[in-house]
């Protein structure tokens, strides 16, 4: 089963992600984890990552899209996935290649995702308010239509993303044993 989580910054999709992999036995990656990874580095790569992230820019398709390509060839997604943080825009989604069974929206509105950011502990380098309020902006603008197309689709399952983690959880669960059966 793959799976992909959409839902703006704050929305709980890391959380549900790792949620999800244990319930499910897949393997879960965010994008976002994974780009903040090579952003560590000292590359060239890592250093052009790191001002897309710093700015809160969507990464270019000719940048992701080799990226995700490569993490996917590994054996342990031959079973399955579940895939946080991708894709991002329409484009992306029409040139994803992966066959996706199911994905999750957890709606999110603006003040709570920046209320839940505000109050995290991790703070990275991609978090100051003016960063928080762009990537949300971005979400609406971008990833609306990737929501959009994946509903058209019939794989969209729309969770409100305002209640407890155990019941977003719970919600979850019960969305995908309906749309297995």
């Amino acid at each position: 089963m793959n799976i992909i989580l959409i839902g703006p910054p704050g929305s709980g999709k890391s959380t549900q992600g790792g949620l999800l992999s244990k319930k499910l036995d897949l393997p879960y990656f965010s994008v976002g984890h994974i780009l903040r990874k090579i952003a560590e580095g000292d590359s060239d790569e890592a250093k052009e990552i790191q001002g897309y992230l710093r700015e809160g820019n969507l990464l270019p398709d000719e940048i992701i899209l080799p990226i995700l390509t490569k993490h996917l060839e590994h054996e342990d997604h031959a079973h399955g996935f579940i895939l946080d943080g991708f894709p991002r825009n329409i484009d992306q989604a029409q040139q994803f290649d992966q066959k996706i069974d199911n994905v999750i929206y957890i709606r999110l509105d603006d003040k709570e995702a920046l209320w839940r950011i505000a109050k995290r502990t991790d703070k990275r380098h991609d978090q100051s308010a003016t960063t928080i309020l762009h990537r949300i902006d971005v979400f609406h603008k971008q990833t609306d239509k990737v929501i959009e197309y994946y509903r058209e689709k019939g794989l969209l399952i729309e969770i409100d993303g305002h209640p407890s983690v155990e019941d977003i959880h719970t919600s979850i669960l019960q969305a995908l044993e309906t749309a297995a059966q």
